[in-house]
């Protein structure tokens, strides 16, 4: 993406009942150099989202490396980032 301002909605198709309709929030950002970095917060769900099993705090945005855990509801999601060179 070469814009910050667009949003790009990704569905997961589950029978988890437990989990929020926009569960979490995932931000990605490029540095100075080139390289990425995603990010991840809980978007105000009641049950929380987890990273690793730990509870993400609130106001919490954490930095995401490949093949963490994402826990949302009774699921559990693997980051996996792939770059693509354009």
């Amino acid at each position: 993406r070469k814009s910050s301002s667009k949003k790009i909605d990704i569905p997961i198709t589950t029978s988890d009942t437990t989990i929020s309709r926009q569960h979490f929030i995932i931000n990605g950002s490029l540095d100075k150099l080139g390289g990425k970095s995603f990010t991840i917060k809980d978007n105000g769900s009641k049950l929380g989202t987890f990273l690793n099993g730990r509870k993400l705090k609130k106001v919490e945005e954490v930095y995401l490396v490949n093949n963490d855990e994402i826990g949302i509801g009774k699921s559990i999601i693997i980051f996996k980032a792939n770059y693509i060179k354009s």
